[in-house]
């Protein structure tokens, strides 16, 4: 007998065996579950196709060594730390676990008992039409006091669908408007490993704010989603972290970043570790918190069939999931605005003694631009208005500069422009500002939390500024607030008023509404229009592409607008990008010349002189406009990248839209799309 039959028969024997394990729990009219009650993984097939779903390896292939083989086949691993601060994986599929199981109708009961280590952990599985939903956290957690190791991190299903290569599957990250990494050995050194909604400054060294737009981070996570398309238009699934998210990672690791796989997962967070300051010197030590955080995992896993394989088809499930749930803003604004201008109005530079008032902009020179752009369906977004100019004005924000506008000439303008907005933040308070030192958020080490010179407030304390200051906004008429730091951002307090991550995510989601910049998805549905909104993800090495997850699920619903384009070094490939993603221009304007504004906070405006970039904002108006007014609160239902580089958005109102970036004129069919530019069609003409 050769050996290549030798091979297959030991394959074949060896996919028997893992077959085995596998016991029949539930079926439903779409799928049918099969559960291993050592390893704790699922095996899902099918109904009405030849699609498997694998929750994890099923045997031992050579590639892994034990701890890595174990985490890879389990569908429970536990991170945690020890007496003597080690930190330590184990998995369900270890010797030292237990496994209880019961099942009730369409929900399986497990508790995975931990011997040696002390602790257990118990999570429920419900079976659904979609795929099935996880719960644990907090409340399925048991720890023994005699062992001294406290459970820090947990994982359910981290290699679901993981693969080592594949012909055309990706893998998902919610990485600013969306990337995907294609499945498959990648030259990256590291892996993807981020926060959802951003680093918690409570418990975080430092605390990272940008205030303006010149400095690029990387980017921050908006939506606790990811998902894997083994092989497009026909397997995949995708995972909403329901409950939960505040304390959510989502991991990310190409082929060939310790394991030969490509897999993707969400890491719930237990306890956090950080550094305990032990003087002013700045001596510290690596601790964990005490206690478990109030933690309730609830995770949905929908699975993918045939054409709803694809990043679009999940971003058009999750908008419908948003939807289900009353998350979601209801009605597209009735007010056509397809420009955003952020008018500066004043700007402060502090000097040895005292400071200096800078005017950039005056109301009466502002109507004066409104007329020389008349015709044009925009919103004006005006910061700086304060006594104080811009930067010094947070978190206070009123009395509006007398030299800005005056008082009558101010309500008057208002009452009679609704398309008008004034930012606000209530998150930041700058150094100069005095009064609020007993409102500024503290970390775990009892620091107050600042960043670029700003100190940064509770968030109890922001919903109380804003109620405040509310009335008095309204009172001269203006109505359309843009709130600068708020939806960004989401931390815990340490301070005299303790609030943990959770605590504050529920205040600020129940306390403003407005327009936001680049806000986090629990305020969506407060939100009227986003500021802002990334238009790409940050660009690691492992990505492969940036694509519209975000605007797809925003389209139809709020309106969505791009960071100023005063900034850009290739203008026209970005008007490209805002006709592909549906996303409406924005630009900085002032009267003045941005020199004025050198040795002062805002030095980062490099140029804004309405007079410089009057046409430029007419003509990128009319570009993007000529194709958006066709798809004016519509929404996005697929998106399409084809290898020749031109992209298909498609919308509900059976408007497709083609863009190429090339230098060549391109054809999808019979349509031709000019060179560096678009064409719009009707559905039918294809």
């Amino acid at each position: 007998m050769n050996r290549r039959i030798i091979f297959v028969i030991i394959v074949f024997l060896c996919a028997c065996i893992a077959l085995s394990n596998f016991e029949k729990v539930y079926e439903n009219d779409n799928y049918t579950y099969f559960f291993d009650s050592h390893s704790l993984l699922l095996r899902i097939e099918q109904k009405n196709g030849d699609n498997v779903w694998h929750t994890g390896i099923e045997q031992d292939d050579g590639f892994l060594n034990d701890e890595w083989q174990a985490f890879s086949s389990s569908g429970m691993t536990v991170e945690y730390m020890t007496g003597d601060m080690q930190s330590k994986k184990v998995s369900a599929s270890s010797d030292t676990c237990s496994i209880i199981m019961q099942v009730k109708g369409n929900m399986l009961q497990i508790n995975a008992q931990f011997r040696e280590q002390g602790f257990s952990v118990g999570m429920e599985i419900l079976f659904n039409e979609q795929g099935f939903e996880v719960t644990s956290g907090k409340n399925f957690i048991s720890e023994s006091s005699d062992t001294g190791n406290r459970i820090m991190n947990l994982y359910f299903f981290p290699f679901f669908e993981a693969a080592i290569k594949s012909d055309n599957g990706y893998v998902f990250i919610p990485d600013g408007s969306g990337s995907i990494m294609k499945i498959g050995k990648s030259n990256a050194k590291k892996p993807y490993i981020q926060r959802v909604y951003g680093s918690d400054y409570g418990t975080a060294d430092t605390a990272s704010l940008s205030t303006g737009y010149g400095i690029n981070p990387a980017k921050k996570i908006k939506i606790p989603v990811y998902g894997v398309v083994s092989q497009e238009d026909k397997k995949g699934f995708m995972s909403i972290v329901k409950q939960g998210d505040e304390y959510t990672e989502i991991l990310a690791y190409p082929g060939g970043v310790i394991t030969p796989y490509t897999w993707i997962s969400a890491r719930y967070i237990v306890r956090q570790m950080y550094k305990k300051f032990l003087d002013k010197k700045g001596t510290a030590v690596l601790v964990s918190t005490q206690e478990p955080y109030d933690l309730t995992v609830k995770t949905g896993f929908i699975l993918l069939c045939s054409q709803d394989a694809n990043y679009s088809s999940m971003a058009v499930k999750y908008r419908e999931y948003l939807e289900e749930n009353n998350m979601l803003s209801e009605k597209f604004s009735s007010e056509k605005a397809l420009l955003r201008l952020d008018v500066m109005a004043a700007e402060t530079r502090n000097r040895v003694i005292g400071k200096d008032y800078i005017q950039m902009t005056s109301l009466s020179e502002l109507k004066q631009m409104a007329q020389m752009l008349k015709g044009l369906d925009y919103i004006i977004n005006i910061f700086g208005y304060s006594k104080d100019g811009y930067s010094q004005s947070f978190p206070v924000h009123l009395p509006v500069s007398q030299s800005f506008a005056g008082l009558k000439e101010l309500k008057e303008f208002n009452l009679s422009n609704k398309n008008v907005f004034y930012m606000v933040d209530y998150t930041l308070a700058n150094k100069e500002k005095t009064g609020f030192g007993a409102d500024v958020a503290q970390n775990i080490s009892k620091q107050f939390i600042t960043s670029w010179g700003y100190r940064i407030l509770s968030p109890e304390v922001s919903a109380n500024l804003y109620k405040n200051e509310q009335k008095k906004f309204e009172e001269l008429n203006i109505t359309n607030l843009s709130f600068r730091t708020t939806g960004e951002v989401l931390y815990s307090d340490y301070g005299k008023r303790p609030l943990s991550r959770g605590q504050a995510k529920q205040i600020i989601s129940s306390s403003f509404n407005g327009a936001f910049y680049n806000p986090n998805v629990y305020l969506w549905k407060s939100c009227s229009a986003i500021f802002d909104i990334d238009t790409d993800s940050s660009g690691y090495i492992f990505e492969k592409r940036s694509v519209p997850f975000l605007q797809i699920l925003l389209s139809g619903k709020i309106p969505c607008f791009s960071k100023p384009l005063n900034f850009t070094s290739d203008l026209g490939n970005e008007l490209l990008k805002l006709v592909e993603f549906g996303v409406y221009p924005s630009f900085i304007i002032t009267q003045e010349s941005s020199l004025k504004l050198l040795e002062t906070p805002s030095q980062w405006i490099s140029s804004s002189e309405f007079s410089s970039w009057q046409d430029t904002v007419r003509s990128s108006y009319d570009f993007v406009n000529e194709a958006l007014k066709e798809v004016y609160g519509c929404g996005i239902i697929s998106h399409e990248i084809f290898e020749n580089g031109i992209s298909k958005t498609r919308y509900s109102n059976d408007v497709v839209i083609f863009v190429n970036y090339g230098t060549q004129s391109m054809e999808y069919g019979s349509i031709e799309v000019p060179a560096r530019g678009y064409r719009v069609v009707k559905d039918g003409e294809i």
